[in-house]
């Protein structure tokens, strides 16, 4: 019995590696499939729904109409649905999938996504960070469509030191202000509090323009799935 132990050695270790290989997996596909479970529910105590898993993305998606969108053939927003993609398989990353614009969100920094060019978005901080970024970040300012009165147009490729720049908490960003409007293009940003921007018709606009987005709406859908987001942190630190 000894020498057939010491003679198949190889053969049982490796068994042993495949067993605790299979053990491991199946407990972590386990835990996942309990994560998903609590945050659908939670997700639809706070009106999302559940509408499919991507298998490339590793992703569970959540939709919600929260938010006010309006598309450039639009003149005034609509609620559209926002999927919430990827937050299974990194819990500090998100997507929202607007069609033809995201927004990416990391807990420290959230950037609009337009047509491959990165943009920081929302992150409101006083006029000193945003001549900051113009330095370091290579964002221009731009003139602005004429009869709005912007505070800010800013334009640039994405820029490597930008996660630097804006390192405090998407929360505290958005904390200080909440009547802003924004305006996105296929190669800028337009910040403003101008009302018009809310019922500007698209006419002169450009093809160019993507969306309006109005910070009061947009403010409780991210605070909903950061809430999200939290939930799902505490559950892989138990």
């Amino acid at each position: 019995m000894v020498d057939w132990i010491i003679d198949n050695g190889t053969t049982i270790l490796l068994a042993a590696f495949v067993i605790l290989g299979a053990l491991l997996f199946w407990r972590k596909g386990a835990m996942v499939s309990k994560r998903a479970r609590k945050i659908k529910e939670y997700a639809a105590e706070i009106g999302w729904t559940h509408e499919a898993s991507s298998q490339k993305l590793n992703a569970f998606m959540l939709e919600s109409d929260l938010v006010n969108f309006a598309p450039y053939s639009d003149t005034e927003a609509q609620p559209r649905k926002i999927t919430l993609l990827n937050i299974l398989s990194a819990t500090d990353t998100m997507l929202f999938d607007y069609s033809s614009s995201g927004f990416e969100v990391d807990k420290t920094i959230l950037f609009a996504r337009v047509r491959g060019v990165d943009f920081p978005h929302f992150l409101l901080k006083p006029k000193g960070l945003l001549e900051k970024a113009e330095k370091l970040a290579g964002f221009q300012k731009m003139d602005c469509p004429a009869g709005l009165s912007a505070d800010y147009c800013l334009v640039g490729e994405s820029a490597a030191d930008v996660d630097q720049l804006f390192r405090p908490r998407v929360l505290d960003a958005l904390s200080f202000r909440t009547d802003f409007c924004v305006e996105v293009w296929s190669d800028r940003i337009l910040i403003t509090t101008d009302e018009r921007l809310r019922l500007m018709s698209t006419e002169g606009s450009g093809a160019n323009r993507i969306g309006l987005f109005d910070f009061q709406d947009y403010r409780k859908f991210h605070q909903d799935a950061m809430r999200l987001v939290n939930s799902l942190a505490a559950e892989l630190e138990d």
